[in-house]
């Protein structure tokens, strides 16, 4: 432990994320009077910081091969803690790394908590870290963890900034807008649905046909489908989940794929832009440094 080794400092943090510390190599590594079970602000006041950002990287598998090679995520009743208190600090080397980390389970309670210990002034940059969970996990809404991000937002003018970028989003995080109400509640739902005005227009157009008086009446079944046309040429859905939606209502009702093509051809260029708006150089994968083969 006490070697001029360049990976001292992974072996250190390696040993001090075990379930099981020996006292004897605790001892060795922690500062006299230190202790593992002094708890979070303690370590964090009294270690080297790069030991404690080379624990933490241990503890949360990243960059590989930490995570590879199985020994993340040890001794969690330590450092969970440590990293909870790394993600209350916006100015933290490891701030990001330690969203990634309470993000990634999802706990909406948890994260709403960091959320309102950290407050306004780095509004911003949670909201960049929430979104970045969003765009990246399938469900994990955390609703709670929204709420309390609005509702520190500087200025009603950044809130509805915020929930405008959201809505840019919503092919990219939402099958259908249905699910917007797993996101949002309240007031701030309401202003991200009027972004969506034509899906929801359309979607309450089709739900209350009268499917008895199309089959018996082809004057009305060829008008509706002409007010489609026109509803898809003019005033298309911005959700690719509406067409879906419109598409088996309208097949229900006796319409075939062919006469529906223009809702088909709507989805398809929704697909289109979302895919395009996703195109970017890929993220290299960080290097671990200092560390032996």
């Amino acid at each position: 432990m006490h070697e001029n080794r360049t990976d001292k400092f992974w072996l250190r943090g390696a040993v001090l994320t075990r379930e099981q510390v020996p006292s004897i190599l605790e001892r060795e590594i922690l500062p006299a009077g230190v202790a593992l079970s002094d708890g979070a602000l303690r370590l964090m006041q009294n270690l080297d910081p790069h030991l404690i950002s080379t624990a933490v990287r241990v503890y949360i598998g990243n960059p590989q091969p930490l995570w590879f090679i199985g020994i993340h995520h040890c001794g969690q009743d330590i450092w969970k803690n440590i990293v909870e208190k790394i993600a209350e600090d916006p100015t933290h080397a490891l701030f990001d790394k330690a969203w990634e980390e309470i993000t990634s389970k999802g706990d909406g309670k948890l994260v709403a908590h960091i959320v309102e210990t950290i407050g306004t002034s780095y509004s911003e940059k949670v909201f960049e870290q929430l979104l970045r969970h969003k765009l990246r996990a399938n469900g994990e809404f955390m609703p709670e963890a929204w709420a309390a991000l609005l509702a520190l937002a500087p200025d009603p003018k950044v809130r509805s900034s915020w929930i405008e970028c959201m809505a840019s989003h919503a092919n990219k995080v939402l099958d259908n807008l249905s699910e917007a109400r797993l996101w949002l509640s309240g007031e701030n739902l309401e202003e991200f649905l009027e972004y969506f005005a034509y899906d929801t227009n359309l979607l309450k157009l089709v739900t209350t046909i009268d499917r008895e008086q199309i089959l018996n009446s082809p004057e009305i079944k060829d008008s509706l489908l002409s007010l489609m046309q026109i509803l898809f040429e003019k005033y298309p859905p911005s959700h690719y989940g509406t067409c879906d939606s419109t598409m088996t209502l309208m097949q229900q009702i006796g319409y075939s794929s062919s006469e529906l093509s223009m809702i088909q051809e709507c989805r398809e260029s929704i697909m289109t832009m979302q895919l395009n708006s996703e195109l970017a150089e890929p993220v290299e994968p960080q290097e671990i440094d200092c560390w032996i083969f």
